[in-house]
């Protein structure tokens, strides 16, 4: 029996990558040109294959002045991987500027000499996880807040027993006095 495995063409790798449920993309040059984005990855970015052969900032505008086209250079230049969790990305989707939360990954993909031939991008919409994980932190505080206004309140009441009680010996012992006087 003979195993005869025929290797992919770009087109099939491309084509079983669009696939994938994990939002991908593939981008070479330090302009993080677009070579391809599977569906996932083209909803994340509110756009269509319009994109695909565009430089990053060229295909998604709003990411000029945030920090992901100078991740994607450091990663053409230097080979390496840039990891993320959670940072804020501004998008345009349906024509509104929305703020977005992902998980990704920027991984420089080198041939058998080890030169960068493109960066392998993934990442993952967690803007719900983030959200919830805030409206958590936030409700922690408030019920912190609470308690120790809560302590507080109990404080201010115990003093205010006591100078009730203090009060009612002044008065007591001013009517002693008063007594006193007049006898």
């Amino acid at each position: 029996m003979s195993d005869q495995t025929n290797q992919l063409s770009f087109e099939h790798l491309n084509y079983v990558l669009s696939f994938s449920k994990t939002a991908t993309a593939v981008h070479v040059g330090e302009d993080a040109r677009i070579e391809f984005a599977n569906d996932a990855m083209l909803a994340i970015w509110g756009r269509g294959t319009e994109v695909i052969g565009k430089p990053l900032v060229e295909a998604l505008p709003e990411l000029v002045g945030q920090p992901f086209a100078e991740m994607f250079a450091k990663v053409w230049r230097e080979g390496i991987t840039i990891p993320g969790r959670d940072p804020a990305a501004e998008l345009v989707v349906n024509g509104r500027l929305e703020t977005f939360y992902f998980d990704f990954e920027y991984q420089g993909v080198k041939d058998a000499e080890g030169k960068v031939v493109g960066v392998l991008h993934t990442a993952t919409n967690v803007t719900e996880r983030y959200i919830n994980r805030h409206e958590l932190e936030v409700a922690a505080h408030n019920k912190e807040l609470l308690m120790r206004e809560q302590a507080l309140n109990e404080e201010l009441a115990a003093s205010n027993e006591e100078l009730n009680a203090i009060n009612e010996e002044l008065l007591s012992s001013r009517e002693e006095l008063s007594r006193m006087n007049q006898e």
